[in-house]
């Protein structure tokens, strides 16, 4: 069986960085009011699904960790 730990290292460090640039694209909202990147909307988006994408891997990683894929944690 394969450890899943560098894929979802890989994933938590590429959200991590998403998720910094998501944050860092709001200064020219907070400092001058107007959007300096116009589809907030959709990185927004996109950042959400790869953090539920983490979220799973995390799962799977734990429940193979365990020994058990047929019960739910």
């Amino acid at each position: 069986m394969r450890s899943g730990a560098p894929l979802l290292a890989g994933l938590a460090a590429t959200t991590a960085v998403a998720g910094a640039a998501f944050l860092l694209s709001h200064i020219p909202i907070v400092f001058f009011g107007s959007p300096g990147f116009a589809v907030l909307g959709v990185v927004e988006r996109v950042l959400f699904g790869m953090e539920i994408a983490l979220l799973v891997g995390g799962l799977l990683a734990v429940r193979r960790a365990a020994g058990s894929t047929d019960r739910v944690i």
